[in-house]
């Protein structure tokens, strides 16, 4: 079990076994003292990106690279993440669509951006 006060959830450059999309699943969301998540280089089952994240109102940082096998659009109910610093979403070419309109103006704290297909 973890405990309600894990702070950073970081995974990079593993490969087996194929980690499901859900890695952070719905019940995540009470970590209310989450601020980073970070899975870079990671083999995820294909999937779109968790609109649950936005229950994560306290992240500061989430950076995704490398992950060929994430698809779908970018989730519009991430506009409630208004405390987030960095947003570092590279090398996921199973994205589609642009930035939601929604997004426009959300981010206040916003500091470091990188989109990347």
């Amino acid at each position: 079990m973890l405990t309600p006060y894990l702070r950073s959830f970081l995974a990079d450059y593993a490969t087996e076994p194929v980690v499901p999309l859900a890695w952070i699943p719905d019940s995540m969301t009470a970590l209310t003292a989450l601020r980073h998540v970070l899975f870079d280089r990671v083999n995820v089952s294909s999937g779109a990106l968790p609109s649950s994240w936005s229950l994560l109102t306290g992240l500061q940082s989430i950076s995704l690279a490398s992950s060929p096998n994430i698809t779908g659009a970018l989730p519009l109910s991430w506009s409630a993440l208004t405390g987030l610093r960095m947003l570092r979403l590279r090398q996921l070419p199973g994205l589609s669509g642009g930035v939601p309109a929604g997004w426009l103006g959300a981010f206040g704290q916003l500091q470091n951006v990188s989109l990347s297909g």
